[in-house]
């Protein structure tokens, strides 16, 4: 019987395939064939965090934001402190026009002063216009 750890490894396989598409298609296909492996991780390990995030990025760049939101909502309960997964979360809330809930997922990110991604640094500029 696979492990947590094995189900995700699948998945990140499938990920980085994805990466070497030639084409659209080949890139859908390997996004969507890593969303099991990391449901089955989770399955085997409800709190594997880093198959929620992996799960998130890939419902994303497929664009199914609503699925990808609460996939990296889930890990942000688990790993609140990690100023990336804030981001995408970030970008997440915006992809489904949840601009204010974005933009204060941002402000978790501005908190955290060692580190702030490029797509929040200019925060307090944009509220301000």
């Amino acid at each position: 019987m696979k492990s947590a750890d094995d189900c995700f490894n699948d998945g990140m396989e499938d990920i980085k395939l994805s990466w070497h598409a030639d084409y659209q298609s080949e890139l859908v296909e390997d996004l969507e064939s890593a969303i099991p492996d990391f449901d089955q991780a989770l399955a085997l390990q409800s709190d594997h965090v880093e198959a929620l995030i992996q799960k998130g990025l890939a419902l994303a760049r497929l664009g199914r934001h609503d699925e990808a939101e609460n996939a990296l909502r889930q890990a942000i309960q688990l790993k609140s402190d990690d100023p990336e997964l804030w981001l995408q979360h970030s970008k997440s809330l915006a992809g489904l026009g949840r601009h204010e809930e974005a933009l204060t997922a941002c402000d978790e990110v501005q908190g955290t002063p060692s580190y702030v991604p490029d797509g929040c640094r200019n925060r307090s500029r944009r509220t301000t216009r």
